[in-house]
């Protein structure tokens, strides 16, 4: 967006991008302030943690049967799957790691 508006013909635009960082956006409405900002508050689309995300909560598997019917696996197994101990996937405040970003997509 910045080369966009160091490109512009008005002067003024590259006033605007000199303010921006990393990923910015800009709306551009009649609607009031208080309704924008409503809005973007309710607005919220859920999404699974990604690779070097800060969580913002503990996950932990705790011990006992697990279903194991949304992770990808090549054998059919007719046995029950135990987890023997708490697992911690991960802690509040973690960046997480690649493996556990995975494995928290298949917990859903």
């Amino acid at each position: 967006m910045k080369k966009v508006f160091e490109s512009e013909l008005d002067k003024n635009l590259d006033e605007l991008s000199s303010l921006m960082e990393g990923q910015t956006g800009i709306l551009c409405t009649n609607e009031k302030v208080e309704t924008v900002l409503e809005d973007l508050k309710n607005f919220v689309k859920p999404d699974f943690a990604r690779t070097n995300s800060i969580i913002n909560q503990t996950i932990i598997i705790p011990r006992g049967v697990i279903k194991y019917g949304r992770l990808p696996s090549k054998i059919n197994l007719k046995q029950k799957l135990m987890i023997q101990d708490d697992y911690v996937v991960c802690q509040n405040g973690d960046k997480l790691t690649e493996n556990q970003a995975h494995l928290l997509q298949n917990l859903r």
